[in-house]
């Protein structure tokens, strides 16, 4: 095809074609921005809807939160208690081991008139009647000997042969 414009004619049937191109592709630059654009507002639209809804949620289960935070300030608290009450039984001693152990050292020709436990110091004082010394010998060798008592200081009340001896012990715990 031969063109027969003078060439003002063809210059500015050149730059309508160019101005053409130039436009379309503005528009296309202006569409993907657009398009883009919309993009990004979908996406805070939902960002902005799920933050809503966890906000709702939130609201909804914050009943059961503080349940669930009293439940567990209210599990601490008996856990403390029972610590104490743990730690206490730990520290008691109890008097019928004391007396079980002291029966069990007990020679058969003795028995104990008085039982006196002072808990403050770990103290037990104890008063008997014994037949014969070698049986009152034999209970301070076996309550030295017992790990269960720290001191052992055993001393005589009176001492007749022909009766019985009476005898007093102080004896210091080791718990």
């Amino acid at each position: 095809m031969i063109n027969l414009l003078p060439p003002q004619a063809k210059r500015e049937l050149y730059w309508r074609r160019e101005l053409k191109i130039v436009v379309i592709i503005e528009i296309l630059i202006i569409s993907c921005l657009l398009v883009l654009w919309l993009a990004f507002l979908a996406i805070k639209v939902n960002i902005v809807t799920q933050k809503e809804m966890v906000k709702a949620t939130a609201k909804l289960e914050e009943p059961k939160i503080k349940q669930i935070s009293a439940i567990k300030e209210e599990i601490n608290s008996i856990n403390k208690t029972l610590e104490k009450i743990n730690q206490i039984y730990e520290e008691q001693i109890l008097v019928s081991e004391i007396l079980t152990k002291i029966a069990s050292l007990l020679p058969q020709d003795a028995y104990l008139e008085n039982f006196v436990f002072e808990e403050k110091n770990k103290e037990v004082q104890i008063v008997g009647k014994i037949q014969t010394l070698t049986s009152l010998n034999r209970l301070k060798e076996l309550l030295k000997n017992e790990p269960f008592f720290k001191d052992v200081e055993l001393s005589i009340g009176s001492y007749v042969p022909t009766k019985e001896i009476e005898f007093q012990a102080k004896l210091i715990l080791k718990k």
